[in-house]
């Protein structure tokens, strides 16, 4: 005989059975009747009623907004610290080519 399935801790009492859940979740449910179509603000907190994707690209380009750091591996030590001298600021967007040297 299988187990009955339950996301209950045994040492806690009057927890739900998962089939117990999915009953009261399917009976809180309602499906979907129908759609509109609004714009998007009026769709605010509304329900998708099928997938939404851009016909173009947003941004344009690649980008990575993330704050971070470049440099050589070689540069970091196997114990302590070390400090580096920080070279340039390249902002979301812009592109970095210059090479980045030892210490930097």
């Amino acid at each position: 005989m299988k187990p009955q399935e339950s996301c209950a801790d045994p040492r806690e009492s009057g927890v739900l059975s998962v089939e117990q859940a999915r009953e009261h979740i399917a009976q809180a449910i309602q499906p979907l009747a129908g759609w509109q179509k609004l714009s998007v603000r009026a769709a605010l907190g509304r329900v998708l009623a099928r997938d939404l994707s851009s016909p173009c690209n947003v941004p344009a380009h690649d980008n990575s907004a993330m704050d971070g750091y470049a440099l050589a591996a070689s540069d970091l030590p196997e114990t302590d610290t070390r400090s580096l001298q920080v070279t340039a600021t390249a902002l979301a967007g812009q592109n970095w080519r210059e090479p980045i040297g030892p210490g930097q």
